[in-house]
């Protein structure tokens, strides 16, 4: 079984929560064996049709390739996309090289502090910018922005957006950053909804189970929008106490959230659940 997922976020943590638009299932084995690419298209295609230009979807290096920019340029869609630095792009001079050489030697620009939220500190980070082309599509105007920060190795984004000066490239940085929330998806939809210990092997029946996973996804990610906060705060506080000053800080309490459900579950079920009520 393979899988994609597709959010929304906002390109500000104040907007809140990434939304679960939809989410992809397939298999690449047996007679309805599908393509990873048809099934990226077939996403591609409903973004496009849900919304047209009016959202920047992101891709991360998975997706860096000529075939995938011209599906991107078919749907007429815009994009963040980050590039491997290895593969090769056209600069503005007509050179075709490696993205790492392109920006090799110059001075990054806008310099500017940021809060790095995996580690945990503050981070010095500046940007570079370059009108380039990619070789397969001599006639489709790209930018390249550079993206380096202290102890770490550079970003190389590829972009169809309007990039004009430092303030666009950080914009441009910056909504890549957010594409991180994809990689939180997955963390809990393995760690907490077990996608990855699937007990039953018809097709249909992982088709119905997945959908149930996805819908319990949406539901548990829609408590964590500001307008519910106070309804969660009490179902944790309630049904999974924790004394621990970093637990009671943490930003999206999933795993907390998940747990309570369980437990208050358990210890009120429903009318049709035939078990005998559980204490807390």
């Amino acid at each position: 079984m393979h899988g994609i997922g597709l959010l929304l976020a906002g390109r500000r943590a104040s907007l809140g929560p990434p939304s679960l638009i939809s989410m992809r299932w397939w298999s690449s084995r047996g007679a309805l064996a599908s393509h990873e690419k048809d099934e990226h298209c077939k996403l591609l295609r409903q973004t496009s049709e849900w919304w047209g230009r009016r959202v920047v979807p992101i891709f991360d290096r998975g997706y860096a390739s000529g075939p995938w920019l011209g599906a991107l340029r078919g749907f007429d869609s815009r994009f963040i996309l980050r590039w491997k630095l290895n593969y090769h792009l056209v600069t503005e001079a007509g050179v075709k090289q490696a993205a790492w050489k392109i920006p090799r030697g110059k001075v990054g620009l806008a310099p500017r502090t940021m809060w790095d939220a995996v580690h945990h500190c503050n981070v010095q980070g500046s940007v570079l910018f370059f009108p380039i082309t990619h070789p397969d599509f001599p006639d489709g105007p790209l930018t390249l922005v550079v993206a380096r920060r202290k102890g770490a190795n550079p970003w190389y984004l590829v972009t169809n957006e309007q990039v004009e000066s430092a303030q666009d490239a950080w914009k441009v940085v910056l909504a890549y950053a957010r594409r991180w929330r994809v990689e939180i998806l997955f963390r809990n939809l393995k760690s907490e909804l077990a996608i990855q210990s699937l007990r039953v092997y018809r097709w249909e029946d992982r088709l119905k189970l997945l959908g149930l996973v996805t819908l319990a996804y949406a539901f548990l990610m829609e408590m964590m929008g500001k307008d519910k906060k106070k309804a969660r705060d009490w179902l944790i506080a309630y049904a999974c106490h924790r004394s621990g000053t970093h637990l009671r800080a943490v930003e999206l309490p999933f795993s907390r959230l998940r747990l309570a459900l369980s437990r208050l579950w358990l210890a009120y079920p429903c009318w049709f659940v035939r078990r005998g009520r559980l204490n807390l």
